[in-house]
């Protein structure tokens, strides 16, 4: 199977696109993430997702290295009988995050080994979040001060945006209504 992009739905991922996936150098970006079995940072990651809008990440994959240096992925999942605490492990770090996120789960299965995948939706309105970490390429990194300060010029030009939208549309039902 040659991929050419990331599914689009949640639904449409199955554990062949992850074979295919693990496969690639340089899959990851500011949309895609491969995490390994340790959730100990997974709110950093929550955030810089979330600053984004609609991500992917899946879990159970390691940066496979020669010499320290990356040279592709590794699955190592999780045992089979494992989705309660990984959700539990993804609602405690979501907890961390605020304001919340919405984190969808798809469980992929390849030898009796489990390969969760997260869909990670951001609300535009309420960007940006709280501990304002941001994707830059395949990295998750804290936000410069001028990134925050966009972030949120942003949410003030979207607010505006629908207030304006807001306006009008009372304004031409007023009119409608006094004619």
């Amino acid at each position: 199977m040659i991929l050419t992009a990331l599914p689009e739905k949640l639904e449409d991922w199955d554990i062949a696109i992850l074979n295919s996936l693990v496969n690639l150098r340089d899959i990851e970006s500011e949309t895609f993430d491969f995490k390994g079995p340790d959730f100990k940072e997974l709110a950093n990651h929550f955030c810089a997702f979330a600053n984004y809008s609609k991500d992917y990440m899946v879990l159970g994959i390691k940066e496979d290295k020669c010499n320290g240096y990356p040279i592709g992925f590794k699955k190592v999942g999780f045992d089979r009988d494992r989705e309660d605490w990984v959700r539990n492990e993804v609602n405690n770090a979501m907890v961390n995050v605020e304001p919340l996120l919405i984190v969808n789960i798809k469980h992929l299965y390849d030898n009796n080994r489990l390969y969760p995948v997260l869909n990670i939706e951001g609300k535009d309105v309420k960007k940006p979040y709280s501990q304002f970490f941001i994707r830059i390429g395949a990295s998750t990194t804290p936000a410069s001060r001028t990134t925050v300060l966009n972030l949120y010029s942003n949410l003030i030009i979207i607010i505006l945006g629908v207030s304006a939208a807001k306006e009008v549309f009372y304004e031409k039902n007023m009119k409608r209504k006094c004619c």
